[in-house]
């Protein structure tokens, strides 16, 4: 695999993603409370924490540091997008939404890239990352591409949905 630097570099670009994944979505099972969509993403939420976490873990154990720089830029660009996808600047709530659904959407699309890439890295063949940053002394990446691709499926049929009462004359 590269260097720790490189790796380093790129690891915390991903987890100021997460950090912003995980607040955008605890922002959407918030304002969705009582919907399917709000008992949807609570498992969501659930998901994305563990991935972080994961994240966060292998970091540890190959000695990279938490850039706390990138970690505040994820938080601050979440706050920002709630700005710009507020009903206020959208002029709809169906609009604002979708908005978020497809903005968490990218977001896991970018966590799958990130699994996909390290398991390519590895150069293992059996889809394992040795960092011992889960009990195993492995990251199982296939497992964690598989729940990436999860967690869009999931997220695909609300953002449809929210597609439909969004442009639903």
């Amino acid at each position: 695999m590269a260097s720790n630097g490189l790796l380093g570099h790129y690891l915390n670009d991903h987890l100021a993603g997460s950090v912003a994944g995980v607040d955008l979505a605890e922002q959407i099972e918030a304002g969705n409370a009582g919907t399917p969509l709000g008992l949807a993403m609570g498992g969501l939420v659930a998901d994305i924490t563990a991935d972080k976490a994961t994240l966060e873990a292998l970091m540890e154990q190959l000695g990279i540091e938490r850039s706390r720089f990138k970690q505040t830029g994820g938080w601050v660009a979440e706050k920002l997008t709630r700005v710009r996808v507020s009903n206020t600047v959208t002029g709809s709530e169906a609009l604002s939404r979708l908005m978020q659904l497809e903005m968490l959407c990218i977001g896991v699309e970018g966590k799958l890239a990130l699994w996909k890439a390290l398991r390519a890295a590895s150069g293992s063949g059996a889809g394992t990352l040795g960092a011992g940053a889960e009990p195993s002394g492995t990251v199982d990446l296939d497992r964690l591409v598989q729940r990436a691709q999860d967690q869009l499926e999931r997220l695909e049929t609300h953002r449809l949905t929210a597609a439909i009462d969004a442009f639903e004359a």
